[in-house]
């Protein structure tokens, strides 16, 4: 288990892999994905890649706004019964 980069310094690339702990932060596990490259070392969870930058059309903006299939409005009639007094 890989709490901090130095714990891959008992990793032997040639018959283990490494697992990093779920409760390393952000910044901690980019310096062990960053000491494992280097030492090259296989990580059962890196994470996810992040996008340097993500650029989006106008296109895609409204489609993400907009719900996908959106509910026609119906107009509210009072039930049988009941009648304004």
């Amino acid at each position: 288990m890989i709490r901090r980069p130095q714990d891959l310094e008992a990793v032997d690339p040639k018959i283990n892999v490494g697992r990093i702990a779920h409760t390393v932060g952000e910044s901690k596990r980019l310096l062990i994905l960053d000491e494992a490259e280097r030492r090259g070392i296989r990580l059962l969870n890196p994470g996810r890649k992040k996008e340097v930058s993500a650029v989006t059309t106008p296109k895609e903006e409204e489609e993400a706004a907009e719900p996908a299939n959106p509910e026609p409005e119906q107009e509210l009639k009072p039930r049988e019964g009941e009648g304004s007094k």
